[in-house]
């Protein structure tokens, strides 16, 4: 069973912090940057800050470091999605949590440098959607905490964003309206 304090310091080596700034200097639009959280951020979900040039604010990530990359040991190309952070308490995990206070979430796979960068609140929404689904579809496993246990579950990456362009690809319309509305006769009501 993985162990919290243990995931965290791994977390925090030199090598992790160093290619994670390679990582969203690389992908973020604009970036110039990248910053440590405070422990008050940290606390919200924040690890790093993405300062970007023309006076465009900061971006919050998440980083989720990985000391195995499951794709590599042939596991499958999974992320970790936590459905609870207090499964005792029944306190939903950071994947479920609206309330978070993030722009992005990136896994860092450490033997192979991979990573994964997604739009949080995207992801929270699908999540939101789709968790009881997959706990049941999808491996899930507990982390001992050291006083409390959380859990997770390993969702295929491509199933994923499969889940991310589905839901925002505009079928808000279909599944407000249903399968038969048109964006003409909509468009006269309106006007």
């Amino acid at each position: 069973m993985p162990n919290f304090n243990e995931d965290f310091e791994f977390s925090k080596s030199t090598h992790t912090n160093n290619k994670i700034r390679e990582i969203l200097l690389d992908n973020i639009p604009a970036a110039i940057d990248v910053k440590d959280s405070t422990p008050e951020d940290d606390k919200n979900g924040v690890d790093k800050w993405v300062i970007r040039k023309h006076n465009l604010h900061p971006l919050s990530v998440d980083v989720k470091s990985r000391r195995d990359d499951p794709k590599e040991k042939g596991w499958g190309d999974d992320l970790a999605l936590e459905t609870f952070s207090n499964v005792d308490n029944k306190i939903i995990g950071w994947t479920r949590d609206e309330r978070k206070k993030c722009d992005y979430i990136l896994w860092f796979f450490e033997p192979t440098n991979r990573s994964v960068l997604v739009p949080f609140p995207m992801l929270c929404k699908v999540y939101q959607e789709l968790w009881e689904e997959w706990k049941v579809t999808y491996k899930t496993s507990r982390q001992d905490n050291g006083s409390w246990f959380s859990e997770s579950t390993f969702v295929p990456r491509e199933i994923i964003w499969n889940a991310i362009s589905n839901r925002f690809e505009g079928k808000f319309v279909e599944r407000r309206y249903g399968k038969n509305f048109s964006l003409l006769n909509f468009a006269q009501v309106i006007e």
